[in-house]
């Protein structure tokens, strides 16, 4: 049997909207509560609602443009908040449970604004809300600077 990504063509008794389905060429659907939540197809694995919990993955990221403030991919990340030049804060979609966690943070190394060094990324404050990055010039100390690419990553 076909099955749905709604109704699963192989189910447990009393329990008919938990299962997995063929829903398409090529795909397996696994389904709880009539709602498809992972799937596996010829490009691979999907998670289609919910997300992955466990302990060894990023419980958030985000790659944006530090002259745009466009967040071109994230996970776990609601918005970056613009405090000034080269001056961030990534605020999470979630509070975390406490600020012990590891991030990690890159930018750019292109020179895209005249007279731009490359930029070095440093953690100001990381709280269960949010964490304040900067980012300073590696010509100058106290200088600070936009990056096109800036990435940060949570494991917590």
């Amino acid at each position: 049997p076909t099955g749905s990504t709604t109704f699963p063509s192989i189910s447990f008794s009393g329990d008919a909207d938990t299962g997995i389905s063929r829903s398409s060429t090529n795909r397996m659907s696994f389904i709880t509560s009539n709602v498809e939540r992972v799937r596996i197809n010829n490009s691979g694995l999907e998670i289609m609602s919910g997300s992955i919990t466990a302990d060894n993955t990023a419980k958030a990221w985000v790659k944006f443009n530090g002259d745009t403030f466009n967040m071109d991919r994230q996970f776990g990340v609601s918005s970056v908040t613009d405090n000034g030049v080269g001056d961030y804060t990534v605020n999470w979609s979630s509070n975390f449970s406490n600020n012990h966690y590891a991030l990690v943070l890159s930018v750019s190394s292109s020179n895209h604004i005249t007279n731009d060094g490359h930029g070095v990324g440093y953690i100001m404050s990381q709280n269960v809300s949010n964490a304040r990055l900067k980012v300073f010039s590696e010509d100058s100390g106290s200088a600070v600077m936009d990056k096109d690419i800036v990435n940060v990553i949570v494991f917590h």
